[in-house]
């Protein structure tokens, strides 16, 4: 294997939050925390191509704008998609994320979801293991131990509560997954851990390790696909509610080829 020096990431964020005044969860959203920390970090500038007929989208059955796509890359490596939607009828904002690392990368992918009702928040977080940690321990000493300490907290929080997943997406996760909910008062507390995995996770985007084999290249697009998908995640018949299923599909390929 050999070791790719600089940013080699591909990263994919959804970002579903539209700031709904300044008592709001969102009011400063994930997009605000890429394009003010991690896009410098990583070197990424944003672009419009490939996106053109995403970056304004409309409720299927209003035409109402509830949201809109962006885009940063690093030329030849990393790109950073985010996407923001609101959920008004329902009175929900939130933010879904993916961040991928290259198919020929073993370092994990980054997911995160948070979403605040007028119930409270929720928010889940995770380093994606792309590969088994008990045969590949190098993994799980540079990347997994470094969250002990943020998931030990995270766990024994007297603010926070568990918060449910689905068990065929749960399947997918590493033991290290974090997924709470709280009250909105909160929404700093939450903001803190996933930012916390975020930010551990982009000290991977300096110095990739590299394994291009055929099995990584496979396994990584079949993971990709299944977890981004309805079957898998229902929080997608949402999306598809609001936008309509043609432009659902659209941004699940994103999620699954970008």
């Amino acid at each position: 294997m050999k070791k790719i020096i600089g940013t080699c990431l591909l990263i994919v964020f959804l970002d579903r939050a539209y700031a709904n005044g300044s008592n709001s969860c969102f009011e400063e959203t994930m997009s605000d925390v890429i394009e003010n920390h991690l896009a410098e970090v990583l070197r990424l500038s944003e672009v419009t191509d490939g996106i053109e007929h995403l970056q304004t989208l409309v409720a299927a059955d209003s035409g109402e704008q509830i949201g809109s796509i962006r885009l940063w890359k690093r030329k030849n490596h990393s790109s950073f998609l985010v996407l923001s939607i609101s959920f008004p009828d329902l009175q929900m904002t939130a933010n879904l994320g993916a961040g991928f690392t290259p198919a020929g990368s073993p370092m994990p992918h980054f997911l995160f979801d948070m979403v605040q009702s007028d119930k409270g928040i929720s928010f889940f977080v995770d380093h994606l293991a792309k590969n088994d940690l008990v045969m590949h321990p190098e993994l799980l000493r540079k990347n997994y131990l470094a969250l002990e300490s943020v998931f030990s907290d995270a766990n024994t929080d007297e603010d926070l509560k568990e918060g449910p997943l689905p068990p065929l997406f749960k399947a997918f996760l590493s033991p290290w997954s974090i997924s709470k909910t709280a009250n909105v008062q909160h929404c700093s507390v939450a903001k803190a851990y996933i930012k916390s995995y975020l930010s551990q996770w982009a000290v991977h985007g300096k110095e990739l390790i590299w394994d291009d084999r055929k099995s990584n290249l496979v396994r990584d697009r079949f993971i990709r696909k299944q977890l981004f998908s309805n079957q898998v995640d229902p929080a997608w018949d949402l999306v598809d509610e609001r936008l309509g299923s043609k432009v659902g599909m659209q941004i699940r390929r994103l999620f699954q080829r970008l």
